[in-house]
């Protein structure tokens, strides 16, 4: 029996977080019935300074009871047709690098994840210089013990068809077809309406509270430059009228002595 393989890919949502949406629809022809059938699910990270690294192992879901119910269907003369919501658990972090998983993009993907090594090393050597103390200076202790990466849930909608249905909704015209933009995409708009998230978004987690801590110290440095600044005038002001004074007393002393 031959095996039928198929890779597709979404888009990326750029500067998700704890949250990423994506709206497609992909279509599979399969024989009914079947022994064998699955979806294999891999969530990836794509940033500038490495290729694609995969965050979670994998998962699979199987469909061979779906196939095998709905070809049952089929066979009494009722339509097949149902939409099956699933929740997929990503729980158990990866253990491929990136360049192992290179090789399962494809071919006009490789091309636009392969930087050279110069372009990465410049990318890097800028980040140093942003945070030279916590690159270059400061050492953190590996842990013994991996820990363990939040759990990922995807949800999706499975939906059977037949040849007729499908060629009725005009589903095989494509096999991987885009839908809307999905609404919780950040956008330069959310700049004007939620600054302080955007900003967040926009530089990540950690160069944020970086930022937040960079800028807490300068605050607290130049409070007390301002505080000794004013001190310092202060004292400008009350020593010479305190010395002035001081020998107008001395001046009342001597004339009285004097007398």
């Amino acid at each position: 029996m031959s095996k039928h393989l198929k890779t597709f890919r979404t888009d990326t949502h750029r500067y998700a977080r704890e949250r990423a949406s994506f709206n497609w629809q992909w279509a599979f022809q399969v024989s009914a019935p079947t022994l064998f059938c699955s979806l294999e699910f891999f969530v990836v990270d794509e940033d500038s300074l490495s290729l694609n690294d995969e965050i979670y192992q994998s998962k699979v879901l199987p469909l061979d009871q779906v196939m095998i119910k709905s070809y049952e269907i089929y066979r009494k003369g009722q339509s097949c047709r149902r939409v099956i919501p699933h929740e997929i658990l990503f729980d158990l972090a990866s253990t491929h690098n990136s360049d192992e998983l290179a090789h399962e993009q494809p071919e006009e993907v490789q091309e636009r994840l392969k930087k050279s090594c110069l372009t990465r090393m410049r990318v890097c050597c800028m980040r140093c210089c942003v945070c030279c103390y916590r690159c270059c200076c400061r050492r953190r202790r590996k842990p013994e013990v991996e820990v363990l990466k939040k759990p990922a849930k995807l949800k999706l909608e499975v939906e059977v068809l037949t040849l007729s249905e499908a060629a009725e909704d005009a589903v095989m015209e494509s096999d991987r077809i885009p839908g809307a933009e999905p609404k919780d995409r950040m956008q330069w708009q959310h700049a004007l309406a939620d600054p302080p998230g955007f900003f967040y978004n926009f530089v990540g987690p950690t160069n944020y509270y970086f930022l937040r801590r960079s800028c807490r110290c300068v605050t607290c440095l130049l409070c007390t430059l301002i505080l000794l600044a004013v001190i310092y005038l202060v004292c400008q002001i009350i020593l010479p009228i305190l010395d002035l004074s001081d020998r107008v007393a001395g001046t009342e002393t001597g004339t009285g002595t004097t007398r």
